[in-house]
């Protein structure tokens, strides 16, 4: 017989400095994202009722930065309805739609990304009155969506 098991557990400490080897690359590759900072808040909407194809905020929002995105979430608690991106420049407006222009459905909360740049505007429109139960408006920087 042998003073050796045949499968030997390994030491604490190697395994501890396994856990801890792996815990610092973590860290590393963490390490990027928590640099890219936090989104800008930009408009914030709870429970209020609008008007069919009117602004949903009450001043239009424009980028800090020459290229940014915006993440808006939205739930509307009334009627379904599509919801809109009133894009300005000059005394210009374009208005795009959504969920490929598909109605958001009362009491489900959506994201949605697009880009924005400055020199323009944008705010959101419902394309029928309707409630916006919220609506939240994040600047997204640095490419951290």
């Amino acid at each position: 017989m042998s003073d050796h098991p045949t499968n030997p557990r390994p030491p604490r400490r190697t395994l501890l400095a396994g856990v801890l080897g792996v815990l610092g690359l973590l860290a590393l590759v963490a390490l990027p994202v928590a640099l890219a900072g936090n989104p800008i808040h930009r408009g914030q909407v709870l429970s209020q009722a609008v008007a069919q194809d009117a602004n949903v905020l009450s001043d239009s929002i424009k980028p800090t930065i020459p290229s940014a995105a915006y993440r808006l979430t939205i739930g509307v608690s009334g009627t379904a309805s599509v919801v809109n991106v009133a894009i300005t420049r000059g005394g210009t407006t374009v208005v795009l739609a959504l969920n490929g222009g598909e109605e958001l459905e009362a009491g489900k909360l959506y994201t949605f990304a697009f880009g924005a740049a400055q020199g323009f505007t944008y705010n959101f429109r419902c394309s029928t009155a309707t409630t916006v139960a919220y609506l939240l408006v994040e600047e997204i920087q640095d490419g951290a969506l």
